[in-house]
């Protein structure tokens, strides 16, 4: 179907449309390293599961990290029973 649009809709459409492609050229980079530091994090967590045999099965997200001390990185992490 050829489709006959107004110039304000073309004008608006296209607007649109190149602002999200700037965006997406801003936010894929971000989304790699995003995801470098995601599997990263998951190799951490394979590691800490496999030391720790009765670890709960509560994702990572859900761990509580608030009573540790960032510049020491020493103090608890609470994970939930799930």
């Amino acid at each position: 179907m050829r489709l006959d649009l107004t110039g304000e809709e073309l004008k608006g459409l296209m607007a649109h449309h190149h602002a999200m492609n700037g965006l997406r050229a801003q936010f894929e980079p971000l989304l790699a390293v995003f995801n470098r530091h995601a599997e990263e994090q998951e190799k951490i967590v394979a590691r800490i599961r496999e030391r720790v045999a009765d670890l709960p099965k509560a994702p990572l997200s859900k761990w509580d990290f608030s009573r540790v001390d960032p510049v020491l990185f020493a103090g608890p992490v609470e994970v939930p029973e799930e």
